[in-house]
C-alpha cells in the first residue's frame, strides 16, 4: 500500500524510538512524502537534537535511515493539485494542503494523527492505530 507520510509522522519516528519508526522501517508499505516537508524537517535539526537526546550525527544516522523507506515527491508534481487540496482543508489548515495534494496526486491515503485531517472526506486517513490494525 502507498501512504503519505505527514511531516509529524516523520518528527515523530526521528524522536522517539516508538511504533511509528517500526512502521516506517519494517511494515513494507510504500511511504511517500513532499519534497518540501523533509527540507522544511532539515531546519529544524537543533530542535530534533533537543527533543531526541540524539547528537547530530546519530539524528542524521537516523534521517538516512528512515528516508531509504520514503520515496520523496517533487513540488512540480503536485502544482497541479494545490487548488484542489486548498478546497478539501484550507480553511481548516491551509500549510497541510501539500499532504492532501499528494494524496490526490497519487490516489492514497495519508498517515496523520492530526485531528483536522479527519473532517474532510475526500482523502483517506490513516492514525497510527489504524496502521498497526491494517499489520495485524
Amino acid at each position: 500500500m502507498k501512504i503519505i507520510l505527514d511531516s509529524n509522522i516523520l518528527i515523530s519516528a526521528i524522536i522517539k524510538d516508538s511504533k511509528t519508526r517500526e512502521i516506517i522501517v519494517y511494515s513494507g508499505y510504500n511511504f511517500l512524502m513532499p519534497q518540501i516537508v523533509f527540507d522544511e524537517i532539515k531546519k529544524h535539526e537543533s530542535l530534533l537534537v533537543e527533543k531526541s537526546g540524539l547528537s547530530k550525527s546519530e539524528i542524521w544516522k537516523l534521517i538516512n535511515l528512515l528516508c531509504k523507506y520514503i520515496e520523496f515527491i517533487e513540488t512540480e508534481t503536485l502544482r497541479p493539485y494545490i487548488y484542489d487540496s486548498l478546497r478539501i482543508i484550507g480553511e481548516t489548515d491551509e500549510e497541510d494542503c501539500i499532504f492532501i495534494a499528494s494524496a490526490i496526486a497519487l490516489s492514497c491515503p495519508i498517515w496523520s494523527n492530526d485531528k483536522h485531517f479527519k473532517v474532510q472526506n475526500k482523502i483517506k486517513i490513516y492514525t497510527t492505530n489504524e496502521i498497526l490494525k491494517t499489520l495485524e
